[in-house]
């Protein structure tokens, strides 16, 4: 809750929301104690400069979400997200699988 509280006072930010627990699929890797949380913009007609790239406001959210202590983010788009889980198993961009015997 602490995290959404900072994001939206970001002036680009309409809302912010949680969704936490396992997916209907049974081929979703999360965890249930894992949550996705999805941060809705405003229409950059509404945004205090509309000339402001949209990668300056990501930044302004991950640095705020750096502020906040105790988890780590990761920002991606949520279609991109599912396929990397689904892909590799794993929560991450970037994942190391071992085979082998030993």
């Amino acid at each position: 809750y602490a995290l959404e509280k900072e994001i939206v006072k970001i002036p680009e930010v309409i809302t912010m929301f949680a969704k936490v627990g396992t997916a209907e699929i049974a081929t979703d890797p999360v965890p249930p104690n894992v949550a996705d949380n999805f941060v809705i913009l405003k229409p950059r007609s509404e945004w205090p400069n509309p000339d402001k790239e949209k990668s300056a406001v990501v930044a302004d959210i991950e640095r705020v979400a750096k502020g906040v202590y105790g988890n780590n983010y990761e920002f991606t788009q949520p279609i991109q997200m599912r396929f990397n889980e689904l892909i590799t198993g794993v929560r991450t961009d970037v994942a190391v699988k071992i085979y082998g015997d030993d």
